[in-house]
């Protein structure tokens, strides 16, 4: 049988040939972007929307107009077999994390076989997006199931964590218990998984772990991006590879609200955006929270360095575990930070990234009375401190120059406040999609980490 990361080491191969060097330049972020914004988006509400079994519901969730005649019967189908796919995906799930978190340790080629089926199965559940594209046709629907609280409610529920950003960033007192599952050898790497409750959401995180043959130089913890499920897709392209090549082990957690942890009637990401601007500071303390359970297993486990990453909406809870860690025990302080995508300021890109605009949000939160004022609360309480909490030449920084999603004048202006040194500041032509991937093409950012994250200069 096919081991799960085969493909995944295939579609990184093809960004070493032509072809990936036209994935690598400035167009392929505005037609990222527009096929975000025209076809996943729309097509993922549409699948989140099928969770209910009654097909009026759904079109009235989903933006639709009524749904009669024979496009009624073909609604009806379409929710049948989504239900039966997420039957099939939840019941291989299940299975899947009963026997590997299981008393009795299974043997590799059992873990193996059962990642593999599971992937398959959630995989084919994800791609029951496609069978709704004729509804699309000829209308637009809404991108997002907004549910924006009003200013006043906001401040009341947060009213202490805007007085003092710093104590929602505060880990929690007692340790949470860390669970491994059992593993198994793939693409010449070990692969298991860590599992624990969320000290925020009070939900289940789950984090994949990737190690080197041969004692590992340092573990890193890296974060995905907004609307990223990739541990519920066959195949993905993400840094473990990159980081494992450099002799790093390396520690992928799932974020709220994505992955198995998507809250039901919603895809994977939705309430970040849709209950702004609570959302995002919401997803980012919880994050903060499980990075810092992860970096103190990790530090008390594997020994060695332990440094933390984050893409786009990571890379703002990767600055905020920068900006608050002083206060933390010492155990859970990474050595070192890298930030992919970021940006100083998160809370304007409510309003000014081409993600959020695309999206709507700036509409929503203006129909529910939100203003520059009103929201101003909120984005200094999801901001990075004014200098960081570890030192500045332990930090890297890799931007895209012509990024429209998370703009590149707002992550430069954190790198020149927090005094990252030049070399520390990696800047590549393209936008946000990318200039990740030709990061992961040429892997020189990376090994930059690795080197400060050993402890070099």
């Amino acid at each position: 049988m096919r081991q799960p990361r085969d493909m995944d080491r295939t579609l990184e191969a093809v960004l070493a040939t032509p072809l990936g060097d036209l994935t690598t330049r400035p167009w392929f972020d505005r037609f990222a972007l527009w096929g975000l914004l025209r076809w996943y988006v729309p097509l993922s509400r549409l699948w989140a929307a099928a969770a209910t079994a009654d097909v009026d519901r759904f079109a009235a969730e989903s933006g639709l107009e009524r749904l009669a005649g024979p496009r009624r019967g073909f609604a009806r189908v379409l929710l049948d077999q989504h239900a039966a796919a997420a039957r099939t995906a939840s019941a291989l799930d299940a299975r899947w994390e009963a026997a590997l978190f299981g008393a009795t340790r299974l043997a590799p080629e059992r873990v193996r076989d059962l990642e593999v089926e599971r992937r398959a199965a959630s995989h084919a559940f994800m791609m029951q997006r496609l069978r709704f594209l004729p509804l699309l046709r000829g209308v637009d629907p809404p991108k997002v199931r907004w549910a924006v609280p009003t200013p006043d409610r906001a401040a009341a529920e947060w009213q202490a964590v805007i007085a003092d950003p710093a104590q929602a960033y505060r880990p929690p007192r007692s340790a949470q218990a860390v669970s491994r599952s059992s593993g198994y050898e793939a693409a010449s790497a070990a692969v298991s998984w860590l599992r624990f409750a969320s000290p925020t959401m009070g939900d289940v995180v789950t984090a994949r772990v990737t190690e080197p043959q041969g004692p590992a130089v340092a573990t890193v913890i890296v974060g995905h991006g907004l609307l990223v499920d990739a541990e519920l897709w066959r195949t993905t392209i993400g840094a473990a590879d990159a980081f494992v090549a450099l002799g790093c082990r390396v520690v992928e957690p799932t974020s709220p609200w994505h992955g198995r942890r998507t809250v039901p009637g919603h895809y994977g990401g939705e309430p970040f955006i849709a209950t702004a601007p609570v959302g995002p500071l919401a997803l980012l303390q919880a994050q903060v929270h499980e990075t810092a359970t992860i970096v103190g297993w990790c530090r008390e486990v594997f020994g060695g360095p332990v440094a933390v990453g984050g893409v786009s909406m990571s890379s703002f809870a990767t600055q905020l575990v920068v900006s608050h860690c002083a206060a933390w025990p010492a155990a859970m302080r990474p050595d070192a930070a890298l930030l992919v995508v970021h940006h100083g300021d998160p809370g304007q890109l409510l309003w000014s990234s081409r993600l959020a605009t695309g999206l709507g949000a700036d509409g929503a939160l203006a129909t529910a009375g939100w203003t520059a004022q009103r929201l101003e609360p909120f984005s200094k309480a999801i901001a990075p401190t004014a200098r960081p909490a570890i030192a500045p030449d332990r930090i890297v920084s890799l931007l895209g120059r012509r990024d429209a999603v998370t703009p590149f004048a707002g992550g430069e202006a954190l790198c020149e406040a927090w005094g990252l040194p030049t070399v520390n500041r990696i800047v590549l032509p393209g936008g946000h999609f990318s200039a990740p991937l030709a990061a992961l093409r040429d892997r020189r950012p990376f090994a930059r980490f690795v080197a400060v994250a050993r402890g070099g200069r």
